[in-house]
């Protein structure tokens, strides 16, 4: 789950051998170091260093298939610094899996496959901006939401209880819903405009999973923050830029870019991309302070609904997780499960109405952190589940990728 970070980082492939060698296959070897076998984890290796092995030009279509000759799903991804070649992988325990990568034939099939992510911007829904992977839906409040002056600042949370893609059809849903009640009000039709919002409202479980979570004036499930001088949240309102960097089938990415903050004598404007992934519930959140001249404490910040039982602040194993009672308590919604890994955690806290991962921010540095959730009644039984999950991120070892010219 955090590989994709290191694939970010740029330190994920030694290139073994990359001399031209036209016509033969480039054999991409993965090493899983640990003692549990890896499923279903997205890796990646440097695009032009497969191509310059194969000896062919940027632009050539190439295949991917494993050691049982089986296609498999590829994606190009720019990471602000190159393309990327992800794949899929699957390994043993303390084992080796190799991919094989060859020039594609005009002759060859076309493997497709369903998407894992999915984002959208909804301007018909006050800017929501919306992203889903295989375990939940989050949404980030835009600026037509700010100009109205509602106060939501954080991550909402849409729970689901299938790796589906739901978020279009939840959104389209409920706004077709909307426009019906609303032109039925008009007509003085309130019983049955009730009627039509409430079965296509994206807060009624109709199967597949709903909306039970509270955002309001909080970080909600999983935002970062700066802290003033005296601890206190800075909160972030809307995003005011948007641009969707990669859309699937296998890694979704966003940035986020947000208006003037003042504080702590720094005058900054916050960039913010978030990487989610098949196969990982956790999400990858990288921001940046443009402006920052000093170093300020940061706190990645859930929101605390009651109930101290349900919370889990690990210092030492740098993660904060709550199972949160949801906002329809009475009606048996099940629980929202939140956690968040801080590889730079300092501290925790419950305050200030959240549970706080803090760490320290310094100029010119990214801060990282790794955000997700899960349900109840879908992919994430209890607050154990979560938590566990966490401390696997935090001790988890990269696999080891590496390319080899044969």
């Amino acid at each position: 789950m955090k590989r994709i970070f290191i694939i970010l980082a740029m330190a994920l492939a030694v290139i073994s051998a990359c001399q031209q060698k036209n016509g033969h296959d480039v054999t991409i070897v993965v090493t899983n170091p640990t003692d549990r076998d890896i499923a279903g984890v997205i890796e990646g290796v440097p695009l032009k260093a497969v191509l310059d092995s194969l000896g062919v030009k940027e632009g050539t279509s190439i295949k991917l298939t494993n050691e049982m000759g089986k296609l498999v799903p590829t994606q190009i991804f720019n990471n602000g610094n190159e393309d990327l070649l992800l794949f899929e992988t699957n390994t043993l325990a303390n084992g080796e899996s190799s991919y094989f990568v060859s020039v594609r034939k005009a002759s060859d099939p076309v493997l497709t496959v369903p998407s894992a992510v999915f984002i959208k911007h909804y301007p018909q829904r006050k800017d929501d901006l919306c992203w889903e992977n295989e375990s939940s839906i989050w949404r980030a409040y835009g600026p037509e939401l700010q100009a109205t002056n509602e106060r939501a600042f954080g991550y909402d949370i849409w729970c689901k209880n299938t790796k589906e893609m739901l978020c279009d059809e939840r959104m389209l849903t409920a706004l077709r819903g909307w426009a019906i009640r609303d032109s039925l009000h008009a007509l003085g039709e309130h019983h049955l405009a009730d009627s039509i919002g409430h079965a296509g409202s994206f807060h009624e479980d109709h199967g597949k999973g709903m909306d039970c979570y509270a955002v309001g004036p909080t970080l909600g499930g999983g935002t970062a923050a700066l802290l003033n001088d005296e601890g206190g949240i800075v909160f972030p309102w809307a995003w005011k830029t948007h641009k969707i960097l990669a859309n699937g089938p296998l890694l979704g990415a966003i940035r986020l870019d947000y208006d003037t903050t003042f504080v702590a004598g720094d005058t900054v404007i916050e960039h913010r991309t978030i990487i989610t992934q098949k196969g990982s519930r956790f999400n990858i959140i990288n921001v940046e302070y443009e402006g920052a001249t000093r170093a300020h404490d940061i706190a990645v910040g859930i929101a605390f609904h009651g109930d101290e039982d349900s919370v889990r602040l690990d210092k030492g194993n740098k993660y904060i997780a709550y199972s949160d009672p949801t906002d329809q308590p009475g009606r048996d919604p099940g629980r929202v499960l939140i956690g968040a890994y801080v590889p730079t955690l300092t501290r925790t806290a419950l305050e200030q109405g959240h549970l706080l991962g803090i760490a320290k921010y310094k100029p010119g540095e990214t801060f990282t952190y790794y955000m997700g959730s899960g349900w109840s009644k879908g992919d994430c039984a209890s607050l154990s589940v979560m938590a566990n999950e966490l401390k696997r991120l935090a001790n988890e070892k990269p696999q080891t990728v590496r390319i080899v010219v044969k």
